[in-house]
């Protein structure tokens, strides 16, 4: 006879693995736990794919702890968080893939200095005001460029942050590299897709890493 088992980010559950708090919590015959800290930072990006995959490691006996390690040893492709330089105490990100809100909310809440954001593009529909709150959060500088520039501005005003407005994204890499100080992160997580300026996210990414390692 099968056995059903269920996975959730928001509560334990009965038979499975769910999150309640900062901790995984896996039930079967007995509970095991493990803080959402031990994962690395690029899993927070992709939770829920990491909780159903850690319950079915689970199924077939792999260890929490095990899995744990297994993922810290994983590299993302790039553009997805992408860390693409430090200097001078200032860390540049690349979050390319990142073309809508909730994308952008999640880079932003794995982020620990004051943030210098850069969004911007072509629009795929979405409003961006809920940003708000993460971005009132983390961010000391909105950096906007590209067709959704404006909108994105509007859309954010009123949050005690710098809104500076852009053509292009290469003259928004310019005006971040202006504003961001020493522990701060500059990050490229633009909300929205590339077709305005280029091919794909992977040009657009892939042009901001050159245009900061050039500068660095």
């Amino acid at each position: 006879e099968g056995r059903l088992y269920h996975f959730s980010m928001v509560r334990s559950v009965e038979r499975g693995m769910g999150i309640v708090g900062e901790t995984l919590v896996w039930r079967d015959e007995r509970e095991e736990m493990l803080e959402l800290e031990a994962l690395p930072q690029w899993a927070c990006l992709h939770l829920d794919n990491v909780v159903a995959t850690m319950a079915l490691g689970r199924i077939l006996g792999l260890s929490m702890e095990g899995m744990a390690a297994a993922l810290g040893s994983y590299a993302l492709p790039p553009h997805r968080l992408e860390l693409v330089s430090e200097k001078g105490g200032i860390r540049f990100y690349n979050d390319s893939k990142a073309t809508n809100p909730p994308a952008v909310a999640r880079a932003l809440a794995l982020l620990e200095g004051p943030v210098v954001l850069l969004m911007g593009g072509r629009n795929k529909g979405f409003c961006f005001d809920s940003l708000k709150n993460i971005v009132r959060k983390k961010v000391k500088a909105l950096v906007v460029f590209g067709e959704a520039g404006e909108e994105i501005a509007r859309d954010l005003r009123g949050l005690g942050i710098s809104i500076l407005k852009c053509r292009r994204l290469e003259d928004a890499v310019a005006r971040a590299l202006e504003v961001a100080k020493r522990g701060d992160d500059v990050l490229l997580s633009p909300g929205c897709a590339s077709f305005d300026e280029f091919s794909s996210y992977k040009e657009r990414g892939d042009f901001f890493r050159k245009m900061v390692q050039k500068a660095s």
